[in-house]
């Protein structure tokens, strides 16, 4: 009697663990293939296997952190970044942070505006925002937005900064190395610029 207890002890933790398993599309029981890799606010990018020697159809997943896996969708023309700025998206990592602004920026009840002086302008192909001094030709600052998995928009607003688009578009920001760059040099090759996830101050009341 006391072995059976055990046997369904065992069957019941194993069919839990199993059913917890992610899944692929045809109902296959996927299994992880390295690490999973910080995507967003809420999601990564995970590779799963239909086998678990990991050899068979392995894939890219967007997981969400409650488990939720969903096959990567391949890049459509609509929802694919510039190549520019997918490499900045993917060369980014959480460790790459500032909360430092460049020079004619502030930051004001959680946004970034464009103080006195200075000016935002948008690039040819509205992809990022240059700040520059109202008589001068230099760069003192770039922003943009970025996300691996999902298309962004950067605008200003104004006076005001702004990133837009998916849960997991984040702003990103070059603070000092654009300085004396024109907007023509850094739209050729933004890459070279050290691009920096700008952490924004949470509004206070």
């Amino acid at each position: 009697m006391k072995r059976i207890i055990i046997l369904l002890a065992v069957l019941s933790i194993t069919a839990k663990v199993f059913s917890q398993a992610p899944k692929g599309p045809d109902g296959n029981s996927l299994y992880k293939k390295g690490d999973c890799e910080r995507a967003g606010v809420n999601f990564n990018v995970c590779t799963y296997c239909e086998d678990k020697e990991l050899t068979k159809n392995c894939k890219e997943y967007w997981c969400t952190d409650n488990g939720t896996c969903t096959e990567a969708p391949k890049e459509s023309p609509k929802a694919s970044l510039t190549k520019s700025t997918k490499n900045i998206a993917t060369k980014l990592k959480e460790t790459d942070t500032t909360s430092k602004l460049p020079k004619g920026t502030k930051f004001e009840n959680g946004k970034v505006v464009v103080t006195k002086g200075y000016k935002a302008v948008q690039s040819s192909d509205k992809t990022m925002v240059f700040i520059m001094a109202d008589n001068g030709l230099g760069v003192d600052g770039t922003f943009r937005c970025s996300c691996p998995t999902a298309s962004c928009k950067i605008t200003n607003n104004g006076q005001v900064i702004i990133c837009t688009g998916s849960d997991c578009c984040g702003m990103v920001v070059t603070t000092g190395e654009s300085s004396g760059f024109t907007m023509e040099a850094i739209e050729k090759a933004p890459e070279k610029l050290k691009w920096k996830k700008l952490v924004l101050p949470v509004k206070r009341n």
